[in-house]
C-alpha cells in the first residue's frame, strides 16, 4: 500500500480529528528517523516506516481500547498487507508480554518508538511522554494494566536507546 491510499484509509476511518493528525505526525517523525539511520548506512525500508506509522492506530476503527494494535493488524491482514499488518500490530506495548524487543525489525522498532515521541500531534521526549503513565492508569482504574505500563517503560526506554545509537554510528 502507497502512503496516498494509506492516507485515504485513515482519513475514511476518522475524517480529520485528532487520530488522524497524531497518524500523519507520527509518520512524519518515523521517517525523519528513518532518514538518518540508514544516512548512517544501515538499510531501512523507509517506505514501510511511513506508512506503517501512518496506519498504526488504524484499529481504532474497531476499537478505542489497548487492543487495537492487534485490531489494525487483522484489518491490514484481511486487505493483503501482511508486513504492514505485523508492524502495526507491534506498535503496542501489550506485544511486550509475548516478544521480546529483538523479534521486532528495525522498521517495527521505528513505528513503535515515534508513536510513544508524538503525543496527540506534537513532538516529546520519552521521558514526558512517560511521565504519569502509570498515575493516569490508577485514576481511571486501570490498576490491572500497571504491571504491562511498567514493562512497556523499560522495553520502550532499550528500543529509544537502539534507534538512538543507530542514528549515531
Amino acid at each position: 500500500m502507497d502512503y496516498e491510499r494509506a492516507l485515504r484509509l485513515i482519513r475514511d476511518c476518522f475524517g480529520n480529528n485528532s487520530i488522524t493528525r497524531h497518524s500523519i505526525a507520527t509518520s512524519l517523525k518515523a521517517a525523519e528517523i528513518a532518514k538518518k539511520i540508514q544516512k548512517k548506512g544501515h538499510p531501512v525500508n523507509t517506505e514501510l516506516v511511513r506508512v506503517g506509522a501512518l496506519l498504526h492506530d488504524i484499529g481504532r476503527c474497531r476499537t478505542h481500547d489497548i487492543e487495537h494494535n492487534y485490531e489494525g493488524g487483522r484489518l491490514l491482514g484481511e486487505m493483503g498487507f501482511e508486513e504492514l499488518a505485523r508492524a502495526v500490530e507491534r506498535h503496542g506495548s501489550n506485544v511486550f508480554d509475548e516478544l521480546h524487543p529483538s523479534e521486532l525489525s528495525i522498521e517495527e522498532k521505528i513505528i513503535y518508538l515515534a508513536d510513544k515521541l508524538t503525543e496527540e500531534d506534537h513532538y516529546v521526549t520519552l521521558d514526558e511522554r512517560l511521565k504519569g503513565v502509570v498515575e493516569r492508569r490508577k485514576k481511571h482504574g486501570k490498576e490491572h494494566e500497571i504491571p504491562l505500563i511498567e514493562n512497556a517503560v523499560k522495553v520502550t526506554k532499550q528500543i529509544e536507546e537502539e534507534v538512538n545509537a543507530l542514528m549515531r554510528d
